[in-house]
């Protein structure tokens, strides 16, 4: 409990004006969640319907300034948003709520991407776009990226005087051009990008609703009467999502250890072909470092 008093105290509760009002949180609630609301719902598919095409067809067109376009367009931070204020409440059926709706709109776009990708015919006869590729070999940068992104977004989502921002954080958190990607390489039946891009997605899931739950926390959305009566169970929700930060970030470090040793091999080799052909007249076209081989 003592834990949790501090970070109600921390200098972005202050900022958020850590209290926040009655009708402060049913804003926030009215915004976040969709239970009941048809319209809200409907809207929330046809959105993200378009982002999807948008996001394929920019990927597959090698274009970033499409694929920018679709992460404005797509709706898919507000459920995750929700689920991280449901988490710090301990509202555990619009946990449910809002982790279904992730899911079925995550399975939704790789399913758009994945008809759109089988029937482009060129794109199976083509090599796969930098666009494309870019996002099927994560780091630990996108789980800082996803980390700062949910932050800021939630900060963004409490605070009206900064709502403006919340389409830069769209931007640097983007959420429907991997899972896009997924959709696109299943397509052309190279399922181990599959897994990549299906790693950045969950990346910056978890990072998001991580680093959102504790500004949230932070800024007073939860009541401190609701935090004396239920704390443990809050903490039991954090505990889970720094564990899941976790899980996703071993594979991520192993990425990034494995490029910077590519690297540093890459550069050493370089270095020793350059000095071995300095009097030679030599010059090196291609260099080719494989698991156990160097081909000059």
């Amino acid at each position: 409990m003592k834990a949790i008093k501090k970070v109600q105290k921390t200098l972005l509760g202050r900022l958020a004006h850590a209290d926040l009002s009655p009708e402060d949180r049913r804003r926030l609630m009215g915004t976040l969640f969709y239970s009941g609301k048809q319209d809200r719902m409907a809207r929330f598919w046809i959105l993200m319907f378009f982002s999807v095409v948008i996001a394929t067809y920019g990927l597959l067109a090698d274009s970033t300034a499409v694929v920018i376009g679709a992460m404005l367009l797509a709706p898919l931070m507000t459920p995750i948003m929700g689920f991280a204020a449901a988490l710090v409440m301990v509202w555990s059926r619009r946990m449910r709520q809002t982790f279904s709706l992730i899911i079925l709109a995550s399975l939704f776009a790789v399913g758009v991407a994945w008809i759109i990708t089988r029937v482009s015919p060129d794109v199976l006869l083509q090599p796969l776009p930098d666009e494309v590729l870019g996002r099927t070999a994560p780091n630990l940068n996108d789980l800082f990226i996803a980390l700062a992104a949910g932050a800021a977004g939630a900060f963004a989502t409490v605070r009206e005087d900064v709502s403006a921002s919340l389409p830069g954080v769209a931007i640097a958190v983007a959420l429907v051009p991997p899972i896009s990607t997924v959709g696109i390489v299943l397509g052309t039946s190279q399922y181990d990008l599959a897994a990549g891009a299906l790693l950045l997605f969950l990346t910056n899931i978890a990072g998001i609703i991580l680093s959102a739950s504790l500004v949230l926390l932070a800024a007073g959305f939860v009541p401190r009467g609701r935090i004396v009566q239920l704390g443990r169970r809050v903490w039991t929700g954090l505990i889970i999502a720094v564990i899941a930060v976790l899980l996703v970030s071993m594979p991520l470090y192993k990425a990034m250890a494995s490029a910077v040793r590519k690297a540093q091999i890459t550069a050493a080799v370089d270095t020793s072909i350059k000095k071995w052909v300095d009097d030679k007249d030599l010059v090196i076209r291609d260099l080719q470092i494989g698991s156990d081989s160097v081909q000059v």
